[in-house]
């Protein structure tokens, strides 16, 4: 169960003026995907390991953190995913502040190394007092089930989560090397993250001294893993790691990036038809006389307004989507905008959902109207540059929120009113003063949030 040492060196500097600088922000619950990992990612993955965000074991939601070993060369099966913080930012994250600390494993059955051993949870830890003799040095203070089990340790059960309050178990300390003191295991497993703060253990004879932990240590990081040293196989998994100090959270829900919004899957109108003076044909209605086909795309005029998708089903669910392509952006149009949740084609008082791509400030907004208001309202700004070609996209769904794309990545979610939730409405754009925009296929309809 003993750890090799992590490569590489944390440098605490200035770490004793980490309590004058305030209280940090509340960081809340979050979702951790590979392309918003929020700090997460892999950290000493050897040759005979792997550590990804998979949907192979699902678990609250559609995946989570899966973990491989198969030990060809002894000490290369280990693997770890971890996120760490710049301690001086949160000087109220302290070992004895935590009230909460947790996590989910899973051990597959196909496994074959010892039975006992899952994955691990670790808390990066920083001595934080001026007059101990190891200020500014750090340690790992470790949970695994081995040593908070019965004795002799029992197996773990497999093919199955097991949710796991470890705020008081048992930790043993790793010494990381590269810190001008002695490194390696502290072989004291029977301490709980109290004892550590007030008992002063101490390992085994031979062992190195473990780092000062007091009352004001600071936690800087957490880490989940697995081996070295197992031998043979292993298959698991992680999700849900939590720690909390009081209204303060770090919480990683491991899931899979979700699958890009494609427009062509979705599309209503390519174009791709004869020039027209004005007009875009007779499955759109509202302004369509602002608006013309050019050269198999279409051309807003300077005067163009709301224009709606106008063939069956014509009102779309309470989740819709909305597509297009920005083939050529006007420089200093401010509303290359889609329209969703539109409840008028003549009227847009009466209800509407805006999406626009703002080329001057490079940025996309999202607007909303609705009875009784007596103006637009901003729900959203998200600095993002669209180029000629690509996709504007945007899901209005059910429970109010909007999610804005580019080019099926999403870039960011806006909430509305109450006004929109559960409520559907017809799908159209609006290139309002964009007279130097070109844009073409067109998509949408109801949609999955």
């Amino acid at each position: 169960m003993r750890q090799l040492p992590i490569p590489g060196k944390l440098l605490l500097v200035l770490i004793a003026t980490a309590l004058a600088f305030g209280f940090a922000t509340p960081v809340l619950a979050v979702v951790v995907t590979p392309s918003n990992p929020d700090g997460w990612g892999p950290a000493n993955v050897r040759a005979d390991a792997t550590v990804a965000i998979t949907t192979a074991q699902p678990r609250s939601g559609a995946g989570s953190l899966e973990f491989t070993t198969n030990t060809v060369t002894p000490g290369q099966d280990k693997a770890d995913y971890e996120k760490k913080w710049d301690p001086r930012n949160f000087p109220t994250r302290t070992l004895s502040g935590l009230t909460a600390l947790s996590y989910e494993y899973y051990r597959a059955s196909s496994s074959t190394t010892f039975a006992h051993l899952a994955p691990v949870l670790r808390l990066y830890v920083a001595d934080v007092t001026p007059t101990s003799p190891t200020f500014g040095k750090y340690a790992l203070l470790i949970w695994e089930p081995a040593y908070n089990g019965t004795t002799p340790t029992p197996p773990v059960p497999t093919d199955q989560w097991i949710t796991q309050d470890i705020l008081n178990g048992k930790f043993w300390m790793f010494v990381p090397s590269g810190q001008s003191i002695p490194s390696g295991v502290v072989q004291n497993f029977n301490a709980t993250l109290n004892d550590w703060i007030v008992g002063s253990p101490v390992g085994q004879p031979g062992d190195p001294p473990p780092i000062n932990i007091d009352a004001n240590t600071l936690v800087f990081g957490i880490n989940v893993g697995v081996g070295s040293g197992w031998g043979a196989t292993f298959r698991g998994f992680v999700d849900n790691v939590t720690a909390r100090w009081g209204n303060d959270e770090v919480h990683a829900n491991f899931e899979p990036d979700p699958p890009a919004f494609v427009c062509a899957d979705i599309l209503l109108d390519n174009f791709n038809r004869a020039n027209t003076t004005r007009g875009l044909g007779r499955n759109w209605t509202g302004a369509t006389n602002t608006y013309r086909i050019a050269s198999n795309q279409a051309q807003p005029f300077t005067t163009a307004d709301t224009i709606f998708w106008n063939a069956q089903p014509r009102v779309f669910g309470a989740d819709q989507a909305a597509c297009v392509t920005l083939t050529q952006i006007d420089p200093n149009g401010k509303h290359h905008t889609l329209i969703l949740k539109a409840q008028s084609v003549t009227n847009y008082a009466r209800g509407m959902i805006l999406v626009s791509y703002d080329a001057p400030a490079q940025q996309v907004i999202v607007e909303t109207v609705e009875p009784g208001q007596s103006g637009w309202i901003t729900r959203l700004t998200a600095p993002v540059a669209f180029n000629n070609g690509d996709v504007l996209g945007a899901k209005a769904l059910a429970d109010g929120s909007v999610k804005v794309y580019r080019n099926g990545v999403q870039i960011g979610t806006a909430t509305t009113s109450p006004f929109f939730v559960n409520r559907g409405g017809r799908i159209g754009v609006w290139f309002h003063q964009t007279s130097g925009a070109l844009f073409d296929d067109f998509g949408g309809g109801n949609t999955t949030p």
